[in-house]
Order: C-alpha cells, then structure tokens, then sequence
C-alpha cells in the first residue's frame, strides 16, 4: 500500500508534526496571549488530529510489510525468558531474527509445541536455529478485530512448530542489561527459595513468567497482582529511597532532580520502558523540575503530559490495559483521594485514612476496566492494598538495595532473605482475602457502579464549580444510582 513507508519515515513524520504543533501554539500564545480559552481549545483540537493521523500512520506502516506465510529455517536471539503457556506451548520471544538470507526488523514470538523441555534453559542472548511455520503479526486478524497487543509489545511475526526443531548454536549474545538480570537472577536464586526468587524477579524485572500459580492466583484474586510486575508503584518506591539518602547528604533540589531521574530513567530502560513505569518516570521528571524550578505541580496536567508522549510514540497503546489501569488509577487518586480522605477522617486517623483514600479511589478507578477485562473483581481490594503496600514497600526498598549491592560484594546476598520473610506475610493476607470475590457479579453492572460511584465523588469534588447545596443533591442521586447497580449486578 505503501510500501516505502518505514518506521524511521514514521519517526521523522512524528518529529515533523510535534514541531509544527509546537510552532502553532507559540504563535497562537503569542498573538492571542488574552485569549487562553482560544489557546486550550486549539491545544485540544491539536493533540486530538495529531493522535487520530498517527494511529492511520502506525496502520499505515503495518499494511506496508512485506507479507511473510510458509515454513522457514530461521535464527533469532532469545530476548526474553522462554516459558510454558496454559496451553502448553513452549513461547520464546526473540529479535534480530533472519528468515534464510533476509532479515527481518521486530520480534518474533515462537509457539513450540512441548517436547522435553530444553527450550527452557535458553539463556538471555542465546542465539538459536529452528524450524517454524512463520506469519505476520497483523493488527486486525481476518474478521477485522483489532489484535493490538502484538504492536505494543513489538511483535512483528509469529511462529508455529515444535520444540524438537529447534536448538542452540551455543552462541550467548547478551547485552549488558541482560547480563544484568542474569547475575541478579543468580544471586536472588542462591538466597531465596525458588518461589520468591521468581516473585523478586518480577517485582525487579517485571518478568513473571517463573511466578508459580498459587502465588500469582492468590495475588489476582486479592487485587494486588500489580505489585508483581514493575509499575509506578515500584518507581514509587526507589524516588522515595533516593530523596530519603540524598537528604541525608542534604542534597538540593537540582541535585536531587538529575539523580533521581538518571536513576529511574536507567531502571526504566533495564525493563523495556512498560507503560506504567514510562508514565511513572515522564511525571517524576515533571514533579523534581517543577521543585528545582519553584513552580506549582499539578498532578492532571503531569498526568496528561506523560500519557501524550507515550501516545506520541506508540498510539495503540491506547489499547493497552496496562496503558488504561496506570493512567485511570492515578488519575482517580488525583480527583478522589481528597474528598475521599475528608469523609474517612472523620472516623480514622489522619495517615490511615490518606492511605484507605488512596486505596479506594485506585480501585474504583480501575474497577471498569478489571471488570470488562478480567473475571473476578476482589471483594476486599481496598483493604488489602492498605495491609500490605506497606509491607511491599519495605521488602522492595531492602530488595533493590541488596540485590544490585551483592553484584558488586557477594557476601552482602544473604541480607536479601528478610525479603522474603516480609513477602511470606503478603502471600498469607492475600490468600485470606483473595478467597472472596466478586466472580459471579455480573461484569457490566459493576462497570456501571463503578463509573456512576466515581462521577458522584468528582461532583463533590473541587473540580466542578456548583454550589454545595446542588452537589449534594446531584451526588446523591448519583450514589443512589450506583448502589442499586451494584445489588443488581448479583441477581
């Protein structure tokens, strides 16, 4: 269709439209500075038609590759750790792969039918030879759904075989970061059993494939699985260690904002920039510049920023969820937790009800989208955050420092094993709360709940500009709503 469309072509067409935006605006600012409902309608107008052309121009560049379909001897360097599916396939992603003499850019993600297993100890960087029937990763399969998920994770081709096909040339090309997770994984692994070696791994990594199913069921049921795979939570979690060492040096705030963003952004990149954590770093980034420049943060407008140039890079992650629980959870945190935590304080203390406000107001905001995506819904979600989100900061904070101290002084692992003693206790809570939920709730109710419930507390909120008396009265009819919406979703 196009076919000299390519994704470098598509990077200098990103470039060229963010500068002419950016030209646009000026001048509108500039010729038009009284005139700032102008200013924020042009700037909506903007992102809205430069989001909509890039999403035509990302299909654009999907139609154009060169189509492949047949069987191939092929060869690729294992990029992530092979693991069995539920359906029993060995799955290897790899990257620079070659389909005989052609290379082909992208990934490849490799579906091997289940021999004996070798397939497993591949290491990271090992290069491998195999057999496959091999196809494109299309963006719509052929009834037109989109199939969004391979796009966003950088898959461009899928292969189909079977394990006794392929094997090792013996070669193991890992870069430096590969050579990272492998050391730490050799050190989590001498000091924890094997279960929470695997739950540190993801918790660094964000790789679970090792995570056994009775740990990872109990963390889903309980709705704190997002502690399992590197989020903003984590990158939480490592500025706070940071500013807390860097006061100890009394560290000022231009000091603290290219450490703490050197330090995020190489974490970031060691895990291949997941959304979550993208959005985590871009808001940081925001947050440290806007102290050392003595300016007022706002929570939306950071949250707003990092969700355009995520979008800015790859539109179609729109459809990613992890894309929409990050984004809808902390921007329910922002408009909620405060008249969230006035109602709580007046029963609880000023801390616990920060943290119950928070809690709540992350579920609430992500309930539509686990409701519609996933088939059970934790009962005592909000409670369990509460419980055990302190216990994860402390096990993460003790985790990260030991971890990558005993790459550099061995001796120093055997501290890491109060880890797992502190994330014993997590597993415990979750098995208890996970054990009741709202599997048999009907699905599109509890969205229903969840969205009417949310829109009742931004009316109350300081967001919307009506009197007390009107958004009292229009909160609670909306409340009234959503609680006969959730008695009915369990009929």
């Amino acid at each position: 269709m196009v076919g000299w469309f390519s994704r470098g072509a598509f990077y200098i067409v990103l470039s060229c439209l963010m500068l002419a935006c950016l030209v646009v605006t000026v001048i509108v600012k500039a010729v038009k500075c009284k005139e700032k409902r102008l200013f924020k309608i042009l700037s909506i107008i903007i992102a809205f038609a430069v989001g909509g052309l890039l999403c035509m121009t990302n299909i654009l560049i999907d139609n154009s590759r060169e189509k492949v379909d047949g069987d191939y001897i092929a060869t690729g360097r294992v990029c992530e750790r092979p693991y069995i599916s539920e359906k029993d396939w060995v799955v290897i992603t790899l990257d620079d792969v070659k389909l005989g003499e052609n290379k082909k850019s992208g990934n490849l993600r490799l579906y091997m039918e289940l021999d004996d297993g070798h397939c497993l100890n591949f290491a990271l960087g090992e290069r491998v030879t195999f057999v496959a029937e091999i196809i494109n990763a299309d963006l719509f399969d052929k009834d037109g759904k989109p199939q969004f998920w391979s796009h966003n994770k950088g898959i461009t081709l899928l292969g189909f075989g079977y394990e006794m096909d392929i094997y090792s040339n013996n070669v193991v090309d890992a870069n430096i970061f590969e050579k990272l997770k492998t050391r730490v994984k050799s050190v989590l692994d001498k000091n924890l059993s094997p279960s929470y070696s695997e739950v540190a791994y993801a918790m660094l990594f964000s790789d679970k494939v090792g995570i056994p199913d009775t740990i990872s069921d109990n963390y889903s049921a309980s709705g704190i699985s997002h502690i399992l795979a590197v989020s903003g939570l984590h990158v939480g979690f490592i500025v706070g260690l940071l500013t807390m060492l860097l006061g100890l040096f009394r560290a000022g705030n231009k000091v603290k904002f290219f450490v703490i963003s050197f330090v995020v952004f190489l974490y970031a990149f060691i895990c291949g920039f997941p959304v979550s954590t993208t959005r985590a770093l871009i808001m940081t980034v925001v947050l440290l510049y806007s102290k050392m420049r003595l300016k007022e943060y706002d929570g939306l407008s950071s949250l707003a920023f990092a969700g355009l140039i995520i979008l800015a890079v790859n539109p179609l992650d729109i459809y990613n969820v992890g894309f929409q629980l990050s984004f809808s959870a902390v921007a329910a945190i922002i408009i909620l937790a405060r008249p969230l935590q006035a109602v709580f304080s007046k029963i609880l203390g000023r801390k616990l009800s920060q943290a119950l406000a928070i809690s709540t107001a992350a579920t609430l905001g992500t309930m539509p989208i686990i409701a519609k995506s996933f088939t059970k819904i934790s009962l005592f979600a909000v409670v369990t955050n509460v419980l055990v989100i302190p216990i994860v900061s402390l096990a993460f904070m003790w985790l990260f420092v030991f971890a990558f101290l005993s790459l550099a002084l061995p001796f120093i692992g055997i501290m890491i094993k109060p880890f797992e003693w502190l994330m014993r206790v997590v597993t415990g809570i979750s098995s208890l709360t996970g054990a009741i939920n709202l599997a048999g709730a009907n699905a599109v109710l509890l969205s229903v709940f969840s969205v009417a419930f949310i829109v009742g507390l931004i009316v109350m909120s300081d967001y919307v500009f009506l009197s007390r008396k009107t958004r009292l009265i229009v909160a609670s009819c909306i409340f009234a709503a959503s609680a006969l919406c959730f008695g009915l979703s369990f009929v």
